[in-house]
């Protein structure tokens, strides 16, 4: 007659399923503890058994063949019932098991001794015993020993757990940073490709406006310098006649790929307007009331500030308008002054904050040798070490200190200056820098 089930037996062979031992493999770990309750206990019969719903499997045996037998013919079974060592000296003189198939049979026991295998949370999954023909008792340092022995095999039970939980969470780890380091280059391939197309929209050198006509020519420069892969300043340089040019320079709020993505838009929309109107302020006007009704429609807090400025190499004037931005820098050399192109009348609200804002414009004289440098706030906010901002004045004073420079070189020398005051640190801003030097055959006296 088999032995009475325990009372938490679905509990407890869940937690025997959650092991993960039953029909593995033999480990040395666990056989050297067999060998060693045999050899103490001087014993020809000795294992390690797990009591399964409907058998008892051996995960290590010494002097028996068999890797499981049934329930029926299991000590092991009673003794997980116990809260101690159970002891059967004589098998044939105890009630229990007198007739018990493992004692009638051939090769019957006599004698036997287990110690239930008892888990953290109390679960008895079977049994460290051992066993022999013969009737004995144990002395009371082999009693110890046996029960020590079945510590260390639950040990190793539970170190066999962890290293395969451990396992697992590695091998999870492992997928995970597989999976992420394949999103993280599929990421890096979108950027990449997100950058060269923001950087294709921008103006190169070939493709500066060409505006040759006498007695005034037009040259141009920039520095592009995105603080991100992607950045949210922009600048456009478009030819509107050939005597009239557009400059104009954005600073999106943020950084990334949201404000590159409203540096398109822009683009696409001043590309649309310029050619549309004739005055400064009104392109901006035009511009913020479009790209407003595209803010408003994404739900989204979002404004950029912007200067356009209009060059008119035959009428000699220079028109600009500003949407909250800097002021344009103007190197007059006829007049020895440098200084920002300052209107009230000229500058209104910061793109895409209202969509009914209103931006007038200023018109200035042209004149041989005359230099603009539009710039975002990149450029004047960049800190050195003690967190001082390069500034607008520090600007004026390099700007000053070389009259007589080209437009290649005058963005050079500006961006030596900044270089030389930060230190060569990375900037925390974008910037973006955009130079237009009117040349003609008589230019003013050097500043």
């Amino acid at each position: 007659m088999p032995a009475p089930k325990p009372l938490n037996e679905d509990d407890r062979l869940a937690a025997l399923r959650d092991y993960e031992i039953l029909d593995t493999d033999p480990e040395i770990g666990f056989d050297d503890l067999t060998l060693l309750a045999a050899s103490i206990c001087q014993v020809p019969i000795s294992a390690i058994t797990l009591i399964d719903a409907d058998r008892q499997w051996f995960k290590s045996r010494v002097g028996m063949e068999a890797r499981e037998t049934p329930l029926e013919h299991s000590f092991c079974a009673y003794a997980i019932l116990q809260p101690e060592m159970l002891v059967v000296e004589d098998a044939e003189r105890d009630e229990t098991f007198a007739t018990h198939p493992a004692v009638t049979g051939e090769n019957g026991i006599r004698f036997y001794a287990g110690v239930p295998l008892v888990t953290p949370e109390g679960f008895a999954l079977g049994t460290l015993c051992v066993a022999d023909g013969v009737p004995r008792q144990l002395a009371p340092e082999q009693s110890r020993a046996l029960q020590a022995l079945s510590r260390q095999v639950q040990t190793q039970m539970e170190l066999r757990r962890k290293l395969r939980d451990l396992r697992r969470t590695s091998a999870q780890r492992d997928r995970a940073e597989a999976e992420n380091a394949e999103k993280s280059a599929e990421i890096e391939r979108d950027l990449q490709f997100a950058r060269q197309f923001q950087h294709s929209l921008l103006p190169d050198a070939e493709h500066y406006p060409a505006v040759p006509s006498a007695p005034l020519r037009l040259n141009f420069h920039h520095i592009y310098q995105p603080t991100l892969s992607l950045g949210g300043d922009f600048f456009d340089l478009i030819t509107l006649s050939e005597n009239r040019a557009g400059v104009f320079i954005a600073d999106v709020m943020g950084h990334g790929a949201r404000s590159a993505l409203v540096t398109a838009i822009l683009r696409t929309l001043f590309q649309e307007l310029a050619m549309q109107t004739e005055a400064a302020g009104e392109l901006l006007a035009r511009l913020n009331a479009r790209f407003h009704g595209i803010v408003q429609g994404s739900d989204q807090f979002l404004f950029v500030s912007a200067c356009y400025m209009i060059l008119d190499t035959e009428r000699a004037q220079v028109q600009y308008a500003s949407a909250g931005h800097p002021a344009p820098v103007r190197a007059d050399r006829m007049r020895h002054e440098v200084g920002p192109l300052e209107d009230p009348s000229s500058t209104g609200a910061a793109l895409g904050l209202a969509g009914d804002s209103t931006y007038g414009t200023c018109t200035v004289p042209l004149h041989a040798g005359d230099t603009f440098l539009l710039f975002t706030d990149g450029l004047v906010e960049a800190p050195n070490e003690a967190r001082e901002e390069f500034g607008e004045e520090r600007l004026y004073e390099v700007i000053r200190a070389n009259p007589d420079v080209d437009a290649d070189d005058f963005t050079k020398i500006v961006m030596k200056a900044l270089h030389q005051w930060t230190q060569g640190a990375a900037l925390p801003d974008d910037l973006c820098l955009v130079t237009v030097e009117a040349v003609g055959d008589a230019v003013g006296a050097p500043l």
